[in-house]
């Protein structure tokens, strides 16, 4: 995560290390961080329980104010649109669902093939007034992955944005035989492509031919409840076939309100601004973003191109940026900004660890959320003892922890034990939270302008 700040000099250094205060717990090797009530946080505030009672939070804490907006390049400025809208918007869209056939419930999957944008989150938020359960493909997704997935999940509806990826559909239509309907953002459809749709039998529509008839003929909602799930989150791993990480809208709410209470809790969220342009179907930023309607503050879209992000970033004036490394890499001489670092993985809805806002030493990636545990353990294979040298396998535990691979149990068990306890695969150690990674090295050797490319190999045993 990148803050921005106002002020042109850094934050005074902490006096003391505060990544060195989560505490110990019963279990060996295990700490987490009791930031509210002396337990593992569920949730920032006890009217919310799904993500669908994050965005009427969010509207309630802002009186209606700005929920997310998109760069008007013709205007030069962010178009926004308010959480009262946004409630309306998702609930035609829903309706509009509903209204084509696909029930509500959480026995029915709807993927969306497609950049971030305003519609992306108003389609979510559609889908979760009627207990929908959103299947993301990343925008870059092969159409093998794609078939692969839309087969798997038993996907009847699919919403792309653009008719190249209606394209890519509907030459896979044949190894994808459950696809019955497609809902295009691009409302400016071709004949042609109409003509086709036809002749694989599938049914096409506009994003706005949607809204209108949920509209017309609203349905009434059927929310979630915190157990059910809110996506399913294909990733393919290191190897083999995608596997679908089923996360719940509880597993959200803790992940947020873990982000809310460690992350941010100095500021007003009702003053900040994210600039989204890491996907939509990445459990980091579907986090971070659910923190930001959680608390008020207001989500701006990047405009498709990561050319023009600087441009965006201009227009917009974020307050907060998610980041990857390498994108962190080309801004950071750019901007002045305070950087906060973050471990985690899909299968805890993006962030287990956070740095917090005012400790600039590198080397470790923060304390774990307050909603949940990260502990150690041994492997022997790798010359990993917790006890001897301090390393050991990353293990967390906590509400923010998926509960399992869709339609994939033996996958399920190799990383998620009886206990609940997810088994990351990384190696990591306590020294005040500090976390080895070649990725960091790279990262620094890669800031130099005579290096293109770095490949930075560890050796375990040495």
């Amino acid at each position: 995560m990148f803050e921005f700040l106002q002020r042109k000099a850094a934050i005074k250094q902490p006096v003391v290390d505060i990544n060195s205060q989560s505490q110990a717990t019963d279990e060996k090797h295990c700490r987490c961080s009791l930031l509210a009530k002396n337990d593992i946080v569920k949730t920032y505030d006890e009217s919310v329980e799904t993500c669908l009672d994050a965005l009427y939070h969010g509207s309630k804490v802002t009186e209606g104010g700005d929920c997310i907006g998109y760069n008007d390049h013709f205007m030069g400025k962010y178009i926004w649109l308010s959480y009262n809208e946004v409630i309306w918007k998702a609930k035609y869209f829903g309706s509009g669902l509903v209204n084509i056939g696909c029930k509500p419930g959480n026995e029915t999957f709807i993927a969306i093939y497609a950049i971030n944008s305003v519609q992306w989150f108003i389609a979510q938020y559609g889908c979760y007034h009627y207990s929908m359960v959103v299947v993301p493909l990343y925008d870059t997704l092969g159409v093998n992955s794609c078939s692969f997935i839309v087969n798997e999940a038993k996907i009847e509806c699919v919403i792309v944005d653009t008719q190249e990826k209606l394209h890519k559909l509907l030459n896979q239509r044949d190894e994808m035989p459950t696809l019955a309907k497609v809902i295009c953002i691009d409302h400016d459809i071709s004949d042609n492509i109409v003509k086709r749709a036809n002749n694989k039998n599938v049914a096409l529509f506009n994003f706005k031919q949607i809204e209108q008839m949920g509209k017309s003929s609203l349905q009434m909602i059927e929310p979630p409840k915190p157990s059910n799930l809110a996506m399913i989150m294909y990733t393919s791993g290191t190897t083999g076939v995608p596997k679908g990480v089923m996360l719940t809208h509880a597993n959200f709410i803790a992940a947020a309100s873990g982000l809310l209470l460690q992350v941010i809790p100095h500021i007003s969220m009702k003053n900040q601004t994210l600039l989204s342009f890491l996907p939509m179907a990445h459990s980091y930023e579907q986090s971070v973003q659910t923190a930001f309607i959680l608390g008020g503050g207001r989500i701006g879209f990047y405009s498709g191109d990561l050319k023009e992000l600087t441009s965006d970033m201009k227009i917009l004036k974020p307050t907060v940026l998610i980041v990857v490394p390498r994108i962190l890499n080309k801004i950071y001489n750019k901007v002045i900004g305070e950087v906060i670092e973050g471990y985690g993985q899909t299968e805890c809805c993006g962030p287990a660890t956070a740095s917090f806002p005012g400790d600039y030493s590198m080397g470790h990636v923060g304390p774990p959320l307050a909603c949940c545990q990260v502990k150690l353990i041994d492997v022997p294979e790798m010359n990993c003892y917790a006890d001897e040298n301090g390393m050991g396998e990353v293990c967390i535990k906590g509400e923010n922890v998926f509960i399992g691979y869709y339609k994939n149990s033996e996958k399920t068990s190799e990383v998620l034990d009886e206990d609940g306890w997810l088994h990351t695969g990384d190696i990591g150690m306590w020294t005040n939270g500090e976390y080895i990674a070649p990725e960091k090295i790279e990262n620094i050797y890669c800031q130099s302008a005579y290096v293109a490319q770095c490949f930075v190999e560890g050796d375990s045993l040495k």
